[in-house]
């Protein structure tokens, strides 16, 4: 069965092993990385789901670290980083993915641009690990930064 295929059968997914999960999970977020396959994200997002339950933090590690590499190489999108940033409990990974996401993010007119996605997801309680999410902005060491992530987090305790 192809990667396409398999991504689009959920029921499928507890019979891998956990070597051929790790490979799906990994092939699938190269080709969402590089837009080769148009996926429902949906289907993504309930993959990333199943591999954070059935996958240790290690294997997911070396996923995001091989990830991350083709991110920083150029290869890969930095679309790639979005659901490490959102969907994972790891710390760890969490904050790369967001370090990474904001540095990589073309700035198109706005420098702080990823920063500012970043937050609006945070903003609307998308992230599982929402103090690694400031721990990954408050790696960039930015002043700008800084003042964002101050406005976000007061703008949470006024509603």
């Amino acid at each position: 069965m192809d990667t396409y295929t398999l991504l689009q059968t959920p029921a499928r997914w507890g019979s891998l092993s956990l070597l051929q999960l790790e490979a799906l999970f990994y092939t699938c977020l190269v080709h969402h990385s590089r837009g080769s396959f148009r996926v429902q994200f949906i289907n993504m997002m309930k993959l990333y789901s199943h591999c954070v339950r059935t996958l240790s933090a290690d294997r997911r590690r070396k996923v995001f670290d091989a990830i991350c590499d083709g991110v920083e190489r150029g290869r890969l999108s930095y679309t790639g980083m979005r659901l490490f940033a959102a969907m994972d409990p790891d710390p760890e990974i969490v904050s790369a993915a967001v370090v990474t996401y904001a540095a990589r993010r073309p700035v198109e007119g706005d420098p702080l641009l990823g920063v500012k996605e970043v937050l609006y997801g945070f903003q609307r309680g998308c992230m599982t690990n929402p103090g690694a999410v400031l721990r990954g902005l408050a790696l960039l060491r930015d002043g700008r930064v800084n003042g964002l992530v101050f406005a976000a987090r007061a703008g949470l305790s006024d509603g």
